[in-house]
């Protein structure tokens, strides 16, 4: 069974609530398929964390219209498969199958950040400013980009090691109340600005991102990374 397959479908049920099942969710999320989505599904009450969870049980109403994708470790699987055939579902299928990871990884690999850096590894003079650049940032940024002017923008030494240090370019320490006209003060002077799981932290958010597009020359881009609900979200603007 295919992407195309479940698009037919009416409905998609998830079954399984825990690590594949919030992965399975993000893939179709990504790929835009997430509007048929009845839920997450469990084999025990006990299980039942949340309103959009609920024993698989409840679901067999949509046995006939559905897909069941089963997220869960190979372990599970057969009695999950046995579950669905006593509950007359027509239509299981276990989550590598449909290869969502591949599809994801097809249509989104150019957002990616490892794979941004690399686009522009070999731009010479380019400038890029880190908003946010704690947790040793520079040393993924060295990475991919050893030749990049670097500067790190943040409001205080937030796991940032000596060495680390060592290795930025320009290194930019300010109050919170100041980081959003800090980076407006680079306006229209940086190829490249990132900023990495550090958004949804600012007191300023909004004001944040608008310098963060103002601080590029024309042409160039900005990618930031947020955490929302304690899932990734990777954002890419010219």
């Amino acid at each position: 069974m295919n992407l195309n397959t479940i698009l037919k479908n009416e409905n998609i049920i998830i079954y399984g609530a825990g690590a594949k099942g919030k992965l399975v969710f993000q893939s179709l999320y990504a790929l835009n398929m997430t509007q048929n989505i009845l839920g997450f599904a469990v084999s025990n009450d006990d299980d039942v964390k949340d309103c959009f969870t609920k024993n698989i049980n409840q679901y067999t109403e949509y046995s006939d219209n559905s897909v069941v994708i089963l997220a869960a470790k190979h372990d599970y699987q057969k009695e999950m498969i046995k579950k669905c055939r006593k509950l007359k579902f027509k239509n299981v299928v276990k989550y590598e199958e449909l290869q969502l990871h591949s599809e994801y990884e097809r249509i989104y690999r150019p957002y990616h950040y490892e794979h941004f850096l690399l686009t522009i590894s070999n731009i010479k003079e380019t400038k890029m400013l880190d908003v946010g650049c704690g947790n040793n940032s520079i040393r993924r940024i060295r990475k991919y980009c050893s030749n990049v002017y670097y500067t790190g923008l943040d409001i205080g030494d937030y796991n940032l090691e000596e060495q680390s240090k060592k290795e930025i370019d320009e290194y930019v320490v300010v109050d919170s109340d100041s980081f959003a006209n800090e980076i407006l003060r680079r306006e229209n002077c940086e190829d490249v600005v990132i900023s990495s799981h550090n958004i949804e932290h600012c007191e300023y958010p909004i004001e944040v991102i608008v310098n963060m597009t103002k601080a590029l020359r024309g042409g160039w881009e900005t990618i930031y990374v947020i955490s929302i609900r304690g899932e990734h979200k990777v954002s890419r603007g010219i």
